[in-house]
């Protein structure tokens, strides 16, 4: 059951990055940072290091 969790916690974070990573790839680079930003304040997205916060709150160890 444990191991199910992780999975979903993998994909999971690995979709939230893929998708910014679409985002800014989409975007004019001169304006990525208002982009990220808008989706960030909509809700669209989420800082990395609230991402971080919760997968070490849930698994111990480093996060590579």
């Amino acid at each position: 059951m444990k191991s199910t969790k992780r999975v979903v916690m993998v994909l999971a974070i690995g979709l939230t990055l893929g998708s910014v990573g679409l985002v800014v790839a989409s975007a004019d680079h001169d304006d990525d940072h208002l982009e990220a930003r808008r989706l960030m304040e909509s809700g669209s997205i989420q800082p990395l290091e609230t991402i971080l916060e919760q997968v070490r709150s849930q698994r111990p160890g480093r996060i590579l």
